[in-house]
């Protein structure tokens, strides 16, 4: 048997596929939690906005990483100079020419955001 993407920890729906699980139109990023180490250790935060459900599942980022086409970057940048901060604000997605290591998880929070939705 194949291996599921996800499963809803609170009201137990199944997603086959992270393709079937990006364009489910319940689904929502929410937020990033970084990891000390590494970027792609970090959590996404997703809400599973079905009704009877409303929870947010925690998905390690890795899980995603491919949706980024870009070169990795060697040096995390917060608290050093030039470093915007962009990070620390959750809305603020756009395309940034700093040279940070957690830019590729920016960009691929984007990519989760603009997913295109099925239409039931």
């Amino acid at each position: 048997m194949d291996a599921l993407f996800k499963t809803c920890n609170s009201c137990q729906k199944v997603w086959l596929s992270r393709e079937d699980f990006l364009s489910d139109p319940k689904t929502a990023i929410v937020g990033y939690q970084g990891a000390v180490n590494s970027p792609e250790e970090g959590f996404f935060y997703i809400n599973h906005l079905e009704e009877r459900c409303l929870t947010t599942l925690a998905i390690m980022v890795r899980e995603f990483a491919d949706l980024y086409e870009g070169p990795l970057l060697e040096k995390h940048r917060t608290g050093a100079e030039p470093c915007p901060n962009h990070c620390y604000y959750k809305d603020n997605l756009d395309d940034r020419p700093e040279l940070c290591e957690c830019k590729f998880v920016r960009l691929v929070m984007q990519k989760i955001k603009d997913w295109p939705k099925k239409s039931f």
